[in-house]
């Protein structure tokens, strides 16, 4: 896991009151994450699935949460149980997940379509420009034959 994600787990769990943590709050907020993995969206579910599973106890057992959690204590938590069923909104969440990643691969490909398209308009411009230029140097040299020829002429009949 990257760096950027630790801190963004991390500042979930420690920013989150313990009662409100929940696993679709928890991906909402690691969607960007979710979204940039090269994965299958059920592959993507599963690890996903299973590292909330995982984070959840972890900081759950962190000793400084449960000193800011006394009266949470009492209280059941549901996130196992959360975490064993797939509520609607679960898949709501990765359906969004899916059409993000549709939308970014468009985007992406749209972006490249956009930059060949533009290499091609350049590549036109520089092609006619190139002729133009190729165009002038043979009128050019084109000019300077038909002085040289002029002159050799008056050269040959100023011998005669």
């Amino acid at each position: 896991m990257s760096t950027e994600l630790h801190f963004s787990i991390k500042s979930y769990f420690e920013s989150t009151p313990v009662l409100a943590w929940s696993y679709l709050d928890f991906l909402k907020t690691l969607k960007s994450y979710c979204i940039l993995e090269e994965r299958s969206l059920d592959d993507l579910k599963s690890i996903w699935r299973k590292q909330g599973a995982i984070l959840f106890v972890v900081w759950d057992a962190i000793p400084q949460r449960c000193i800011s959690r006394s009266s949470a204590i009492t209280q059941p938590r549901e996130d196992a149980v959360l975490l064993e069923k797939r509520p609607p909104e679960e898949e709501n969440f990765w359906d969004g997940v899916r059409l993000d990643k549709e939308l970014m691969i468009r985007e992406d490909v749209f972006d490249k379509k956009s930059q060949i398209e533009a290499l091609d308009v350049l590549c036109v411009s520089r092609s006619q420009k190139s002729n133009e230029y190729v165009n002038k140097i043979n009128s050019h040299i084109l000019e300077q034959t038909e002085m040289a020829r002029e002159k050799e002429a008056d050269t040959i009949i100023g011998q005669k």
